[in-house]
């Protein structure tokens, strides 16, 4: 494995590191303060519509073969829940 690796990072040399696709920023159209209320009322929302994107609930026999994105759909989670507590606490915690 460690061999496969080190092979592959020597031909992805430019790109090891890199995110798939570059980011794209888009401006707010609206630059008014937004409504605390619904801004909470649709994070909410999109709260729920990960949760039935978790691994365990769309795959919960586990099998790698149903597993869409592999390592990265486990991860999701772990990521999530990591940003999710900075937005309480802050980068430090």
């Amino acid at each position: 494995m460690r061999a496969a690796a080190a092979e592959a990072t020597i031909a992805l040399a430019p790109w090891v590191g890199h995110p798939e696709t570059t980011a794209h920023y888009f401006p707010p159209i609206n630059r008014e303060p937004f409504d605390v209320k619904r801004a909470r009322d649709r994070w909410l929302i999109n709260v729920q519509h990960g949760l039935r994107a978790l691994p365990w609930a769309k795959n919960p026999s586990g099998g790698p073969r149903k597993m869409t994105a592999g390592l990265r759909d486990a991860a999701f989670s772990i990521d999530a829940l990591v940003r999710t507590a900075m937005l309480f606490h802050g980068p430090e915690a």
